[in-house]
């Protein structure tokens, strides 16, 4: 039976468990069970299983490219018996929560993007481009894609492109900035087909959770970065703004904080729990939006403000198609460069986000298509070069929160101690913040005779009392419960939905409602966004695992007793490797060279894939490193091959 992993203390933008990489950054509940207690796992629950990894057989055929479009072909036919069911599987309740929940979580960081880069194009992308590329990814991948549970729109990294850009072609060589933004995405739509109709995507299977949590910790500090930005950018307007911007911020940071974390813990009932999760975003921006206009001070404090336009119309004066003519015939081939970083960028961030709405605990029954969502994401890339919004591409915090949203939960008894279990080891409950715990007591040690009793010295006189010995036992001996996912609503009304959702905000009405955040929330969403994504990724987790006193033991089953196992030296080279990987790109993109930080992402996978297979032994990348997903997730690329999964046997290998 599969079992849910562990939930963490703190969500995280990437964090991957020794079987998954997990995406689920910033703004969720747990990505893997709501436990009111994790000590084990239910025997006899009838849970739903993901159906079974077929024959691989097919490996030579629609992964290489000597078969043009039989990836893009056997995609569409796989998928197409599925096509009626995913919209009638749709008419379910949780299907508007889910459609709710990631509209609200969806538009708010896409709105704080949109003020830089309003700021730093000129004015040429702003509230509007940015839902219309929302709106764009969200309809056109609801209906039309394999994989319809991931959310495709505007995100931060095409942001940084975009601006970049802009840069190097209008400040330097005073070339129209959209019309050649709109040749770029010709020259990305063709390379994007190319790819996906030579079989090429079936690459990112190589991607493991070192690649991608370097990949997260990069785009959280990018967030912050941004917050920052906004911040400093209030003093330059009014100086009693600038300070009070930073206290709206702070408190939006410290609210929006503490309702993830009430999401992910076991106080006041599961319900309430469940709003702080899926409505947490919502809550906070408005809150903190409304306190800016308290009467006195505040309201009477000039706070910038989100610039927002007509309704469906461009933020400058220009019609809605772009003039592709105004751009020289020279010009027109050196955006064929820009066209391939475009491509490259998106190969990484889009697969890796359509893995991990897809992940391993998700119990999904329906195949995956990545060879026909890559060439439709060109068709997405072609069509808003020529409206003159920024390319839509998959999500990365977004797209697994989708899948979680669509998850129907079931509590089911757990049982703590086996009738043939007669030792039990009794942890401290708070021992280490941060960690992996399995739960309050583990049942250890099966056929001992001894019942053993591990605790904290501060707590050592009182637990030695017969009476407190007794009262432990009694309360490890009551049955518990725990939350797990028995189920996924996978349907194409959610997505469509929120696409729509988003096209809808481009109305007069509600672009005035956007007008009064002013950029102290949006800043306050890059803060908060980037640190719980940071507080939560397992590269954070490594790195504070070489910090630990060696003399503290780990709990049984967490990440630092696992971490145990390998020699230190190993723990901090792994480490070294990917703070390296994380500071190369994010150095890069500070300086004009910005431009070119995707190529620096893609080559972290073949140095994971093939060098650091002979500066590590197989059991020791086993616990450091893990696939992103299970062949089951990436069976129409190929399953994972044998130099990234574990034990180093593939999916060809275990067939």
């Amino acid at each position: 039976m599969e079992t849910p992993a562990e939930p963490s203390k703190a969500p995280s933008l990437l964090r991957a468990s020794n079987d998954v990489l997990i995406l689920d950054a910033s703004l969720h509940q747990s990505a893997f069970t709501r436990d009111l207690d994790a000590a084990a796992t239910p025997e006899a629950v009838h849970i739903e299983k993901p159906h079974q990894l077929p024959n691989v057989a097919y490996l030579g055929h629609y992964t290489s490219p000597r078969y043009p479009f039989s990836g893009v072909f056997r995609d569409l036919l796989i998928r197409a018996p599925y096509y009626k069911s995913d919209w009638l599987d749709g008419f379910n309740p949780r299907t508007l929560l889910a459609c709710l929940r990631i509209f609200f979580l969806n538009v708010f960081p896409a709105l704080a993007y949109t003020q830089d880069m309003y700021d730093r194009t000129g004015g040429n992308y702003g509230v509007n481009e940015a839902l219309l590329a929302t709106a764009l990814g969200g309809v056109v991948f609801g209906v039309l894609s394999c994989q319809p549970l991931t959310i495709v729109g505007f995100t931060g990294l095409i942001n940084l492109f975009n601006y970049t850009t802009y840069d190097i072609i209008v400040r330097h060589y005073d070339v129209a900035y959209l019309p050649f933004m709109g040749w770029v995405g010709i020259w990305a739509a063709a390379m994007h087909w190319t790819v996906a109709i030579f079989n090429l995507t079936a690459l990112c299977r190589y991607v493991t959770a070192f690649t991608a949590e370097t990949f997260g910790m990069y785009v959280c500090v990018v967030y912050i970065q941004k917050g920052i930005e906004l911040l400093v950018s209030e003093f330059d307007h009014d100086t009693r703004a600038g300070f009070m911007g930073i206290v709206i911020a702070f408190g939006f940071f410290f609210t929006y904080w503490a309702l993830v974390h009430l999401g992910t813990s076991s106080y006041l009932h599961p319900r309430i729990r469940g709003l702080a999760s899926d409505f947490g975003m919502f809550v906070t921006v408005v809150f903190w939006t409304g306190f800016c206009y308290i009467p006195g001070n505040l309201r009477s404090t000039e706070f910038q403000r989100l610039v927002t336009t007509k309704s469906f119309q461009p933020t400058i004066d220009r019609d809605w198609i772009v003039s592709l003519h105004e751009v020289s015939a020279g010009y027109i081939f050196a955006a064929l460069p820009f066209g391939v970083l475009v491509t490259a960028l998106f190969y990484f961030d889009h697969n890796v986000s359509s893995i991990a709405a897809q992940a391993k605990h998700y119990p999904l029954k329906k195949p995956a298509g990545f060879h026909w969502d890559f060439f439709l994401l060109g068709v997405t890339t072609l069509v808003a070069g020529l409206l003159g919004v920024p390319f839509p591409n998959a999500l990365v915090p977004q797209a697994p929160m989708h899948t979680e949203s669509c998850c129907v939960w079931e509590t089911v008894p757990v049982e703590y101690i086996d009738k043939h279990a007669t030792s039990v080891t009794v942890t401290p409950s708070n021992e280490d913040e941060g960690e992996d715990a399995v739960g309050d007591s583990t049942v250890a040690s099966m056929g001992e005779t001894k019942l053993q009793m591990r605790r904290r010295k501060s707590t050592v006189e009182r637990d030695e009392l017969p009476s407190n010995r007794e009262q432990k036992l009694m309360e490890m001996l009551k049955p518990r419960t725990k939350t797990v996912i028995t189920r996924v609503v996978e349907q194409r009304i959610s997505n469509t939905g929120q696409g729509l959702l988003a096209l809808g905000c481009m109305a007069g009405p509600l672009l005035v409602v956007a007008h009064l955040i002013p950029r102290a929330v949006l800043a306050g969403v890059f803060l908060a966004v980037g640190y719980v994504g940071i507080e939560g990724n397992r590269l954070t987790q490594l790195t504070l695992y070489l910090l630990r006193d060696p003399m503290h033991p780990p709990k049984p089953g967490s990440l630092q007793a696992q971490l145990s196992r390998v020699p230190t030296r190993k723990v901090g080279l792994f480490v070294a490797l990917a703070w390296t990987g994380f500071a190369t790109t994010f150095a890069i993109s500070q300086a004009i060279a910005a431009i070119g930080f995707p190529v620096l992402i893609l080559l972290l996978i073949p140095l994971r894939a093939t060098w650091m297979r002979s500066w590590f032994e197989q059991e020791e990348l086993d616990i450091l490193d893990t696939p992103v997903a299970s062949g089951l997730a990436l069976n129409s690329i190929g399953g994972l091959p044998s130099c990234v999964a574990p034990g180093g046997k593939g999916d060809a290998e275990r067939t």
